[in-house]
């Protein structure tokens, strides 16, 4: 199970992984270490609980405390740091924080661009003219994906604008309505190959 993609911040850390091995070799780990399966064990989509499986034995390396309970749709740990996940295909990613944080890949699917009306504004895919327009929807689609994430709930896709994108230091600045609240997010919004990833930067 290589690494691809690495980063360490002040307070936070990222890494993406490929999940090579068959399905079986990750719920086998999890059972040895006594790691609860019931809830993937119910999935019935073959990839979605294949995705479970992987997600939680990268949580175990790298952080091996397991999850005690969820809370507003984020994996939260018991007296440790915050922790988000994603998995796109074959890879997973995790980002370990000391405060809240969100992130997410993603690789190109054809399907970003025909419900880009349900996620994306007007003017989102004008600040993102540089690239081609798969890779404009599917950095988007993880970039709003991650704030997201970050917050949790109470936030829709289309509240969160695209402000302006970086392509030479990789970062998007977003601005993020909450009701009758206007915040600012600055992201990582990079790709590894064709797969983009974003994650909050505080």
């Amino acid at each position: 199970m290589p690494r691809t993609y690495y980063r360490l911040l002040n307070n936070a850390e990222i890494t993406v992984w490929s999940a090579d091995e068959e399905t079986a070799f990750y719920q086998k780990f999890l059972r040895e270490n006594n790691f609860p399966t019931s809830i993937a064990d119910k999935i019935r989509s073959e990839e979605k609980r294949r995705q479970w499986y992987v997600s939680r034995y990268v949580l175990i390396h790298a952080y091996p405390e397991a999850i005690q309970y969820y809370y507003e749709q984020k994996p939260m740990l018991m007296n440790g740091p915050r922790i988000s996940l994603s998995h796109s295909r074959n890879d997973v990613a995790i980002m370990i924080s000391h405060g809240e944080g969100g992130i997410d890949i993603q690789w190109p699917d054809e399907k970003l661009l025909r419900i880009s009306k349900k996620y994306l504004n007007p003017s989102d895919l004008d600040v993102l003219q540089e690239i081609s327009s798969i890779d404009a929807h599917t950095l988007l689609w993880a970039v709003k994906e991650a704030v997201f994430k970050f917050y949790g709930r109470g936030v829709a896709f289309k509240d969160i604008g695209i402000l302006k994108y970086d392509p030479v230091h990789n970062t998007v600045d977003t601005r993020i309505e909450r009701g009758e609240n206007i915040e600012q997010k600055k992201l990582c919004a990079d790709f590894i190959g064709e797969m983009a990833i974003a994650y909050i930067i505080e």
